[in-house]
């Protein structure tokens, strides 16, 4: 089945140790495989990490096809991320996030660049990152409703990339 957009699934390998900037980042960053069909997302999610495995400081990524993962692409400009905390049934949550994003079960997939999950040392964080909604001030509002129903979230926060 074809799905509505194409997918890159991505790694970053950066470690906790090491100050975090633009050139690290990069270099710890890579490409796992795209796929524009749902048997493709499932022959590669099989083989990709759960996020309750992954080490400390690294993070799986699902982002649209032609959107880089970093604040410095033209998509996530002026962009942000919601973020939650995760304790219990990380991988279930990441996976039905996953589900929802590429089914495009969200009324605003429109908005949405990608999905993060980063290994902290007491807890999973999970980032929803959207597009520039500066025009669309009333879309924050309605999105965080829509994924504290959508998966159970109590606390979501938004955080402004910063400017590049």
């Amino acid at each position: 089945m074809l799905l509505k957009s194409k997918y890159t699934f991505w790694v970053s390998t950066q470690r906790t140790q090491t100050k975090i900037d633009k050139d690290n980042y990069n270099d710890n960053l890579y490409k796992v495989c795209n796929f524009e069909t749902a048997e493709q997302f499932w022959m590669y999610y099989q083989w990709i990490a759960k996020p309750s495995t992954i080490p400390e400081g690294c993070q799986i990524l699902l982002f649209q096809e032609e959107i880089q993962p970093m604040w410095e692409d033209k998509a996530n400009q002026n962009g942000g991320r919601f973020v939650f905390r995760c304790k219990n049934n990380v991988d279930r949550v990441w996976e039905n996030i996953l589900l929802s994003y590429i089914g495009n079960q969200c009324t605003y997939n429109e908005f949405i660049c990608g999905v993060v999950v980063n290994q902290k040392r007491s807890f999973t964080q999970v980032s929803i990152w959207v597009k520039d909604m500066t025009s669309y001030q009333m879309q924050d509002d309605k999105i965080t409703q829509w994924v504290k129903e959508m998966f159970g979230i109590n606390e979501l926060e938004f955080v402004q990339h910063p400017k590049s």
